[in-house]
């Protein structure tokens, strides 16, 4: 594995590793009493509880936000999915992913015969999934974004851009069957 990997490479880490080894395995007769004074220990105690009351609130909130993406999945309170989830800094990116796609592929698949404002509407949609999906790509490069985001450019009929995000996700993706059919296309 990887922990003991600068083990291998430097005889510096096995030194710095035995020395550390060494002082906390040592054997001391001299032993000291350390005793800290009482605004010490009450702010230690202070501390400690607020600590807990922060962890403990955390938790009950991510538990929280869990419940909204489970109901979600199983398709209860589609109006309003996520009041918690999206205010969780722990799930919060994983919302953020969901509540984009879904609105992308309801706006791909919506029937829009007719109406022109509906389907400048939908096109606003996907344009503003588009400029989401490319500053995401910079920093989580996903195989699904990138179908995702060449979806998105095929709906809006921008072959050059459709191409071009078909081709960097070949770069990481050789093996993919959908990034393949879309390198076709693009040939």
């Amino acid at each position: 594995t990887l922990v003991e990997l600068p083990f291998y490479l430097s005889a510096l880490h096995w030194f710095l590793f035995m020395i550390l080894m060494a002082v906390t395995c040592r054997h001391s007769s001299v032993h000291r009493i350390k005793k800290l004074s009482e605004p010490m220990v009450r702010l230690c105690n202070f501390t400690l509880m607020i600590a807990f009351v922060f962890i403990v609130l955390f938790l009950l909130h991510t538990l929280r936000s869990q419940r909204d993406l489970h109901s979600f999945y199983q398709g209860k309170n589609l109006d309003n999915p996520f009041p918690y989830a999206s205010k969780n800094p722990y799930l919060s990116d994983q919302v953020q992913w969901i509540d984009r796609n879904t609105i992308l592929n309801s706006s791909i698949s919506y029937d829009h015969k007719g109406s022109l404002s509906t389907q400048k509407q939908i096109k606003t949609y996907v344009a503003n999934y588009i400029k989401w999906g490319e500053k995401r790509l910079l920093h989580k490069p996903n195989i699904q974004l990138y179908t995702q985001l060449a979806k998105a450019y095929y709906y809006l009929d921008d072959e050059l851009n459709f191409c071009s995000v078909i081709n960097r996700g070949a770069a990481l993706y050789p093996e993919d069957e959908k990034i393949q059919r879309g390198i076709e296309q693009c040939s």
